[in-house]
């Protein structure tokens, strides 16, 4: 391996509180250092373990998340929004206009403070790795186990470029400004061989990892995150996007005419992410210290306690409301920590104070769900609501009295009006969305969500610019604790939990064996968490699900499975990367974005949908994010991807 260039320049970057300790910016004088003197001993070297962590993509910061690329969210649709290029990326990509000249999320190439370049996070570990056993005070293990840290993160910033780009450069090390430009420019490696060296990274972390890490490290990488990250890899090397995929990349070649994407399917790549989501899964609960969670006070919050042992739905809402935003629950896996006041997902989704709407501290009143995602969510028996044969799938439109009754008690208001819609769906609705009508929590009581014009919630705020477009709000960021006024609980991102690896595998193992009882019971813990029946149960009821048996063919329970991934970790910076994977994103990224009426003072009129904006997916050019003009001029070695 080629030794790496004694002197670099090193930008001093905000700390990412990852770690415990932020001394590494102490140690960069005048932006240029020695490598050697970085590793003189364990405090500084502690430092440069911080430094490869500072790479990771942020999940949670709003303006800078592919979360917002989902389809899910809905942000300011007015001049603020369409012409400020920094603000929401994610929604801007599939609404078009992502380019080659100054790409959005640009990981390959771009210094952003918001996102660094994954390739200089990459040359980061790789000056880590031949320089950390140089430590003359860091003991065996520290070393090995750091060493292992550093491995893992190095295999996940390769998985995420090839997430976005499929083939990519394969940086295994690093090169000296002395060698010749032809060594430098080097060319991208078809896909399988991305993820066999991404695989073979983590398996070489593996062995030296901790299962587990002390409260004070929650966030550092340890064996339950590298399995976790194994079996993620494998998984989406299984996808149809990278798996035999000669509809799109059959005529994609580099230079000598081989081809970047295997063009013949591959089942067994399913048996291979079926038994990592196995090993993962079971050693995240038995030793990990990762199981699904489940709200276990006795005492709710003190405005539920009349209402707790009568709410049909309370504690399933309880559950997966907390499950991402109470800090370090046993669910996240992995978490992104460096959380900080100001451009999170949690502040910008946070309602404005009921008292006073005009107050925006840390409650911004922008980002909310659209329309869509009103109807993806299970009707209560937990099925599709177009195959619900108790639900009004084609009144759902048209008003209603929110009944008085223990289904919807604590969360909607009775004697109010809405649309059939909101009414009788699954607790994740009314854990996870709000909407006029319905019940807001915060640190000290209940909102009462009133969004027609001239109502608190409604367009009485001063900037249109500070409203939910679409008419409904996401609760899923926003702590029950947090209000405005700074008044917020922070908690880690979730880039992978439990709840995850179940789906995993209930996926990998229909894939690759058909619906079996292996698949159903982890696809029904994810569902017995959200206060929702079998699968089995549920489809086999001609009372309930207008087509019986749906789960019985592997297509059935193909797509009663990806239904479930995505209501579970919606608005998680899942989707977009799962229904490109699943070669899908071109059926559900176009068409308009929707809304409710939130100009209107009346029901009537208040309900009636109005188009926001259009989404535009081209296929199959969209399904790999383009790299910069500015990189194909320094590096003539790179091939575009398709269709840029």
């Amino acid at each position: 391996m080629k030794k790496v260039v004694d002197l670099i320049i090193i930008p001093v970057f905000t700390c990412l509180c990852l770690l415990p300790s932020c001394d590494y910016l102490d140690i960069v004088p005048d932006n240029a250092v020695q490598i050697t003197s970085i590793y003189e001993n364990k405090d500084k070297a502690y430092g440069a373990l911080a430094g490869c962590y500072s790479f990771l993509p942020n999940p949670t910061y709003d303006r800078r998340t592919l979360a917002l690329a989902g389809g899910e969210y809905t942000t300011i649709y007015t001049s603020l929004y369409l012409n400020n290029t920094e603000f929401a990326q994610g929604e801007k990509i599939i609404l078009g206009q992502n380019s080659t000249t100054t790409p959005f999320f640009d990981y390959w190439s771009t210094w952003h403070t918001n996102y660094r370049p994954l390739y200089q996070g990459i040359r980061y570990c790789n000056i880590f790795l031949e320089n950390i056993r140089s430590v003359p005070d860091l003991s065996d293990v520290d070393k090995s186990d750091w060493e292992a840290q550093v491995i893992t993160l190095k295999a996940y910033y390769h998985f995420y470029l090839t997430m976005l780009y499929g083939p990519i450069v394969i940086a295994d090390e690093n090169f000296e400004a002395s060698d010749p430009p032809e060594l430098i420019r080097q060319k991208r490696q078809p896909v399988d061989h991305c993820f066999e060296y991404i695989v073979g990274l983590l398996d070489q972390a593996i062995p030296k990892l901790p299962g587990t890490r002390p409260s004070v490290f929650l966030g550092q990488v340890d064996k339950t995150i590298a399995l976790a990250l194994k079996a993620k890899v494998l998984l989406y090397a299984a996808s149809p996007l990278f798996n035999g995929n000669s509809e799109y990349y059959g005529t994609f070649k580099d230079d000598k005419g081989e081809n970047f994407f295997n063009t013949t399917y591959d089942k067994e790549k399913w048996k291979l992410a079926l038994d990592a989501a196995n090993e993962a899964l079971s050693y995240a609960i038995d030793e990990g210290q990762r199981a699904l969670y489940y709200y276990q006070n006795s005492q709710p919050y003190s405005y539920d306690r009349t209402i707790w042992n009568t709410s049909e739905i309370i504690k399933p809402v309880y559950s997966c409301r907390l499950s991402i935003v109470e800090p370090w629950t046993s669910e996240i896996v992995w978490g992104y920590s460096a959380n900080s006041k100001g451009g999170t997902l949690q502040e910008a989704c946070q309602m404005r104070d009921t008292e006073n709407g005009n107050n925006g501290d840390y409650a911004w009143n922008f980002l909310g769900a659209n329309y869509s995602m009103l109807e993806f969510f299970y009707t209560k028996n937990g099925v599709a609501i177009d195959e619900d044969r108790n639900f009004d799938y084609f009144g759902r439109s048209e008003l209603a009295t929110i009944p008085d009754d223990y289904y919807h008690q604590g969360f909607m208001q009775p004697g109010r009006t809405t649309i059939k819609l909101n009414l009788n769906r699954e607790p994740r609705f009314y854990a996870w969305l709000a909407f006029d009508g319905s019940i807001w929590r915060d640190y000290d009581r209940l909102n009462y969500m009133q969004m027609l014009r001239g109502e608190q919630n409604g367009s009485q705020i001063s900037s249109v610019d500070n409203q939910y477009f679409a008419g409904v709000a996401l609760k899923k960021w926003v702590h029950p604790e947090s209000k405005n006024n700074m008044l917020m609980t922070y908690f880690p991102g979730p880039i992978i939990r439990t709840a995850e690896l179940y789906l995993m595998y209930a996926e990998a193992s229909n894939e690759y064996f058909g619906p079996n009882n292996a698949a159903y019971e982890k696809l029904n813990a994810v569902r017995a968490r959200a206060g929702l029946k079998n699968v089995e149960d549920v489809y086999s009821d001609p009372s309930v699900v207008i087509q019986p048996g749906k789960h019985l063919t592997q297509e059935g329970l193909r797509s009663i499975i990806r239904k479930e991934r995505m209501i579970e970790l919606c608005f998680e910076d899942q989707r977009y990367h799962d229904l490109r994977r699943w070669k899908l994103a071109d059926k559900y990224f176009v068409g308009p974005v929707s809304g409710f009426n939130i100009a209107a003072g009346d029901p009537a009129n208040y309900y009636k949908l109005r188009t926001l904006a259009t989404m535009k997916f081209i296929s199959p050019r969209d399904y790999l994010f383009p790299i910069s003009t500015g990189e194909l001029n320094t590096n003539p070695n790179l091939v575009q991807n398709p269709g840029w």
